[in-house]
């Protein structure tokens, strides 16, 4: 059934050929959707978001990858001021924004899942000029994700930080994370302490783990705000049970939780940032929410 004049599929060239036979699957899907599918392949970092200045007049884009390739085509959206839907088809580790369009990890199925699939309307993080779809953070998931790509460097395999050296690195820094003293502006409102962690949330889910917020939606024009003053297991606790805007503040002890619209990081300084698992930011920045920005398609939920 065709849906679309002409669309692309924009997908990562360096993959390998062990991704040939699935992007071939997947092109034959898409191809039922659109008259016309251009597919084009990424050689390095940025080709995608540079090729958002010429689409060559496709009405649907179709992004074949993980949660980096989705947050690089965003920008180029945002940054050529491109307004159409995108279809996503995950190709990655834990293809987070995949699972808030209802969509199968598998990307042969996300494709099938994608014919049936309508368009919703998406809200936005912008941090000085840049867009993340689903989470700015800093601190202890930043250090974490500094000793996954020292890993990734010396070793092959998606799983190398699972060697006893770099798992024993990640253990430590969660049982005994850095402190920093933070200085933040919540929608007008001061706050000063120390945290080991301030996670910024549009989505719903991190590196595959939900967050356990029950009426969080990336959707409702405000952003979360979270706040960590403890650390180890006292997190965990405290953090992963159910919980709701209402009751959060009242329930946990040492993650804060805000609703907010702008946010000022003025404290600390200098600090790696981690956008939508990209690391190639820094503190201080300031924040905002950008209400309906991004059209993605949204399956239908699975039964």
């Amino acid at each position: 059934m065709m849906k679309y004049r002409k669309g692309i599929l924009l997908y990562n060239g360096n993959a390998g050929r062990e991704g040939e036979g699935v992007l071939d699957d997947v092109v034959g899907v898409l191809g039922d959707m659109v008259g016309d599918l251009v597919v084009y392949a990424s050689r390095k970092q940025g080709d995608i978001e540079k090729k958002c200045s010429d689409l060559e007049g496709a009405d649907v884009v179709f992004v074949m990858g993980g949660d980096g390739t989705l947050h690089e085509l965003v920008n180029g959206f945002y940054r050529f001021d491109v307004s159409l839907p995108i279809g996503l088809v995950p190709a990655g580790t834990f293809n987070d924004f995949a699972s808030t369009l209802n969509l199968p990890a598998e990307s042969g199925a996300a494709a099938r899942a994608l014919r049936d699939a309508e368009p919703a309307a998406y809200d936005a993080i912008l941090n000085d000029g840049r867009i993340a779809l689903n989470f700015w953070t800093i601190g202890l998931p930043v250090h974490n994700a500094r000793v996954v790509e020292r890993a990734a460097r010396k070793s092959s395999g998606a799983l190398s930080y699972l060697r006893p050296r770099y798992l024993f690195k990640v253990i430590a820094n969660f049982f005994d994370p850095a402190i920093f003293r933070y200085r933040i502006r919540i929608d007008g409102r001061e706050l000063r302490g120390r945290s080991s962690m301030i996670l910024v949330v549009n989505g719903r889910r991190i590196g595959g783990i939900p967050i356990p917020l029950d009426d969080i939606s990336p959707q409702d024009g405000s952003l979360n705000v979270f706040i960590v003053e403890g650390k180890g297991l006292e997190i965990l606790v405290d953090f992963f049970g159910e919980k709701n805007s209402a009751n959060w503040n009242r329930l946990s002890r040492f993650v804060r939780h805000y609703a907010a619209r702008e946010i000022e990081i003025m404290r600390p300084k200098n600090e790696r940032v981690d956008t939508d698992g990209e690391l190639y930011q820094a503190t201080p920045g300031k924040l905002r929410i950008v209400p309906s920005r991004f059209t993605l398609l949204r399956a239908r939920p699975s039964d």
